[in-house]
């Protein structure tokens, strides 16, 4: 090629390229996107947690039955009475011999609840369970419910444990210990235990 050649002039009625600066509509579209997801994100991350905080407190629940269990085998199949106008109740026969850790009794679904030392596992604050023993042993009816979920309205053990109850997982429902030993989940919008329903 012949660099004497005259080279042809740029065309200077077609503009220079330039790169499209992004509308103020088009930036309002991508934040509204990324919040979303970023909402998405986060409500999939709560439900995650609650769900492995529903699954603890079914564990919670387990080891206090088999704390039940070992109570009753010494003395004569019954379970620790409740008869006292008390938030210390005779569940605290539990934590001196039986069941002793302290995380234990409390859900971590519980809004604002901390785990008890000994000297105040007992407050309502600190106990996410509601425990209707009334003379329950292990000759009732399996299907009984001994122990459920609770939020710290009213007292964990009493004349009327159940009373101002609800569950610490939100609306979805609470876990329930059967006189059996077995624990389940069940989907109601109030515990299913009422002072004199037990025998």
């Amino acid at each position: 090629m012949d660099e004497n050649l005259p080279q042809p002039e740029p065309d200077s009625s077609v503009p220079p390229r330039r790169r499209k600066k992004m509308t103020f509509i088009e930036l309002i579209v991508l934040i509204t996107v990324l919040s979303a997801l970023f909402g998405l994100m986060v409500t999939a991350l709560h439900r995650a947690r609650e769900n492995a905080w529903r699954a603890c407190c079914l564990g919670n629940h387990k080891q206090i039955g088999l704390a039940m269990r070992l109570y009753s085998g010494d003395f004569q199949e019954r379970f620790p009475t409740d008869k006292a106008w008390t938030t210390l109740g005779s569940f605290a026969l539990l934590t001196n011999k039986y069941q002793t850790a302290p995380a234990v009794w409390t859900c971590p679904s519980e809004r604002g609840g901390v785990v008890p030392s000994r000297g105040d596992a007992w407050t309502s604050k600190n106990v996410s369970f509601a425990y209707g023993g009334f003379g329950l042993t292990e000759n009732t009816q399996s299907d009984t419910p001994l122990m459920c979920d609770r939020s710290s309205q009213g007292d964990p053990v009493g004349a009327n444990p159940w009373s101002q109850n609800k569950w610490t997982h939100k609306s979805a429902g609470g876990n329930v210990l059967y006189i059996d030993g077995h624990v389940a989940f069940v989907q109601t919008l109030n515990p299913p235990m009422y002072r004199g329903k037990n025998p």
